[in-house]
């Protein structure tokens, strides 16, 4: 066997040839280092992985025998030790009768012995694989619980829990886990499935063999308790002030005996005469709710209005329901302006603030432009009535007398007009001349405050020549050019909008980047060249 000893003796002769020697060396094969490795007595997978860190490992034992042996032969780290399928554990029973003396009461249980230096070596660690088809029957059987095998039928079981007068799952968990025979299981709704189990309240003793009174005698006890909602029935029937003839579970007990749902069962079921929904809505509209399903839980809910309404013959949506949908009735138009005028409001801002206070009537739409479209609505001054506002609208100059005003104050920008808008700017010249003049001359902030059509740029070719001489790369490039101050005044910062139709491509072009790259002086095509 080769080890790194004598790795380390050939790096000290530095004899190249012999070190080559050794990376030539083969791994045995998968049965003679299987052999090797079950000598060495090693119990699990992590006392393999120390022996492999130390000194000791051969070379030609891999570290990972599971990728070098996989499909030769490999199955798990039991097998490659010795506590594999290959291995001659013991017989089942002999092995169950061993496990079962060391008085562990679960799979999880057994898994942590497992761990542990504790377990022979002939016993496997996985047993439900070993033993499958040899004894094997559940973990429960394995660690010694008998009683999850001759547990009592159902009704035996059922029989004897009920005399325990329990009264909840909580105190039969407590009692379970010192008090219950070995023959009833600490979970019997999992072993009893589809063997007979209702429910816990049928189990412990409030179970269909209860004398219970009848499903409408029960009803109408409960109806004339006033209780609005589940949450209080809960509360009362854990209360102590229940009779003993009226069920906790009443939709188990009345199943199939006139149960219909809680709603009806308190008294606010099906056989309650609900408003009709005209009515209902109305009352709901004017409570000014924004959420329904809150309002139902609190309690305050009538029990003659549906919790449910869109069960309701004429239901439309939500909206129209709590009073703010498409389909509500508002007031006309005029009306409705008339009313939000004498707010005095200024701005979409502060009629949006205001409809958020919960001030504004509900017969007035929170979105007036879309309830109102094609119905009077004009614009926002209009609908809100600002008087120094929505004069200018009609008085504005028009866009070239603007334009021309606006040419001679010099500003460099939008964002310099909005700062000289804000304090000097005449009444009848707009704030925002790109949304007043669209489609009316308007162009760009460049043309509309100097730097339009009229100012007098290099033609197209020259202006292009010159800005290809920069090699800038990129648009991000050419901004920051024409933000510096070294851009020529005859070069416009915005030439798509200067040089449209006049020879204008894209930005690639005009930077140089483009597909056409070579011309001459005159810009004329010398060749074609892709970038």
């Amino acid at each position: 066997m080769i080890t790194r000893k004598d790795i380390e003796q050939v790096l000290q002769t530095k004899n190249v040839d012999e070190f080559k020697d050794f990376w030539k060396v083969e791994y045995l094969p998968f049965e003679e280092a299987r052999n090797f490795v079950r000598k060495l007595g090693l119990k699990n997978s992590k006392e393999w992985f120390n022996y492999c860190k130390s000194e000791k490992k051969p070379l030609n034992i891999p570290a990972d025998p599971r990728e070098v042996f996989k499909n030769k032969g490999w199955i798990n780290y039991f097998d490659w030790l010795g506590a594999g399928t290959n291995t001659k554990f013991i017989s089942f029973k002999k092995a169950q009768k061993y496990v079962r003396k060391l008085g562990l009461k679960s799979q999880i249980d057994w898994f942590k012995y497992s761990k542990s230096d504790k377990k022979p070596f002939y016993i496997p660690v996985t047993p439900d694989k070993v033993y499958k088809n040899k004894g094997w029957t559940n973990w429960a059987n394995w660690v010694g619980e008998k009683e999850i095998i001759n547990f009592k039928s159902f009704k035996e079981a059922q029989k004897y829990v009920r005399k325990l007068g329990l009264k909840s799952s909580s105190e039969w968990r407590k009692y379970a886990k010192n008090k219950k025979p070995s023959d009833i299981p600490a979970d019997p709704q999992k072993v009893y499935r589809n063997k007979g189990w209702i429910s816990w309240f049928d189990f412990l003793g409030g179970g269909t063999n209860i004398k219970f009174r009848t499903f409408e005698k029960a009803r109408t006890f409960v109806r004339s308790l006033k209780l609005k909602n589940i949450i209080e029935w809960n509360k009362y029937r854990t209360s102590g002030k229940k009779p003993s003839d009226i069920p906790s579970n009443p939709n188990t007990v009345y199943k199939n005996k006139g149960w219909i749902n809680s709603r009806d069962f308190l008294g606010a079921g099906r056989n309650l005469s609900f408003l009709p929904f005209e009515k209902a809505r109305t009352y709901v509209r004017k409570l000014g709710l924004k959420n329904w399903i809150k309002y139902c839980k609190s309690g305050k809910k009538p029990f003659n209005i549906r919790n449910h309404p869109q069960r309701y013959n004429g239901w439309i949506n939500m909206k129209d329901w709590l009073g703010f949908g498409r389909n509500f009735n508002f007031r006309p138009f005029d009306k409705a302006r008339s009313y939000v005028r004498k707010l005095k409001l200024n701005s979409s801002i502060e009629w949006k603030k205001y409809c958020k206070n919960n001030k504004k009537p509900i017969d007035i739409p929170t979105n007036p432009a879309r309830s109102y479209k094609n119905k009077g609505w004009v614009n926002w001054y209009d609908w809100l009535g600002a008087p120094k506002i929505r004069p200018k609208v009609s008085n504005f100059r028009i866009f070239k007398n603007a334009k021309n005003y606006v040419r001679k104050l010099g500003l460099k920008s939008g964002s310099e007009w909005r700062k000289y808008a804000k304090n000097k700017k005449p009444s009848d010249i707009p704030a925002d001349p790109q949304k007043v003049y669209r489609n009316k001359g308007w162009i760009s902030w460049f043309d509309f405050l100097g730097g339009g059509r009229n100012l007098n740029f290099l033609p197209f070719k020259e202006a292009r020549t010159y800005v290809r001489n920069l090699k800038l790369k990129s648009i991000t490039d050419w901004n920051n050019y024409c933000r510096s101050k070294k851009r020529l005044s005859n070069i416009p910062t915005h030439p798509q909008s200067t040089y449209k139709n006049k020879g204008w491509i894209n930005t690639r072009n005009w930077l140089g980047a483009g597909r056409v790259l070579n011309l001459t002086k005159d810009g004329h095509q010398i060749k074609k060249e892709t970038v």
